[in-house]
């Protein structure tokens, strides 16, 4: 077995069950699968990770298509703490699982945030872990490199947003890692300010003793609180998942 790196994630989103079933994985031609749509035309995996800016949509959908029918799905949104394809392309491939072996030709993954969460889910499924939800979880990754959240809110959703927001269904989970660019690579004036305030505004006296005043804060919270809400309203206006997950694995600091 390959080892699993760090996510940034915390891994406690998934949730008790009572049962569980197996995902019945077969590759010769014409044989049941479990899955609804594996008969569909593969997506050249070269193809799939070779965009920088997320995955195509027509790749998602058709993604989503393939292995997603009828399973539970584990969505992931935002940036680059979870769209890290981009920064790993060096590294070995990885042998595809949790179904995507069965979309991607030749079946194999680069070893991204989505694939070890894949690679987890598959692993506690065939072990019988019960802390995760009834059916075979898959993850799907319609994160976007580079992406902010304030550019979502002033000119809309991105189409990878859109999908999954089409998409979402009441036994899905939403996992959204957003905000770290509109600081570090796309601050405004006033996140600017703000971030100068945090840092060199505050003793550590008042940082510890009325944390509800530090210099700067408001400011601050304004990305990662206000901003990101309204970002995961527009994500599940149609469809309220089984759970959403908020994270953000920066240390901007």
């Amino acid at each position: 077995m390959h080892g699993v790196p760090s996510l940034g994630v915390h891994s406690s989103f998934v949730a008790p069950v009572t049962n569980f079933r197996f995902i019945s994985v077969v590759h010769r031609k014409g044989s049941r699968c479990g899955i609804p749509s594996c008969s569909m035309s593969r997506i050249s995996s070269n193809s799939f990770y070779s965009e920088f800016y997320g995955h195509r949509v027509e790749h998602l959908e058709q993604l989503d298509q393939i292995i997603g029918g009828g399973r539970p799905r584990v969505w992931l949104v935002g940036d680059s703490s979870l769209d890290n394809k981009y920064w790993i392309l060096n590294r070995a491939w990885q042998e595809s699982c949790n179904g995507y072996q069965l979309a991607l030709e030749p079946p194999r993954s680069v070893p991204d945030v989505c694939h070890w969460m894949n690679f987890l889910l598959e692993q506690r499924q065939s072990l019988g872990d019960y802390k995760i939800p009834p059916g075979p979880q898959v993850c799907i990754n319609a994160a976007v490199e580079a992406s902010t959240v304030r550019s979502r809110l002033v000119h809309g959703l991105l189409p990878q947003d859109e999908l999954v927001r089409d998409r979402l269904s009441q036994d899905d989970t939403l996992v959204i890692s957003v905000g770290g660019n509109d600081i570090a690579l796309s601050p405004t004036i006033l996140t600017v300010v703000s971030m100068l305030c945090a840092v060199y505004g505050n003793s550590l006296d008042r940082i510890k003793n009325d944390p509800d005043r530090i210099w700067g804060m408001r400011g601050i919270l304004h990305v990662f609180l206000d901003q990101v809400q309204q970002y995961v309203d527009q994500i599940i206006s149609k469809t309220k998942p089984k759970k959403v997950v908020v994270c953000s694995p920066y240390f901007l600091l």
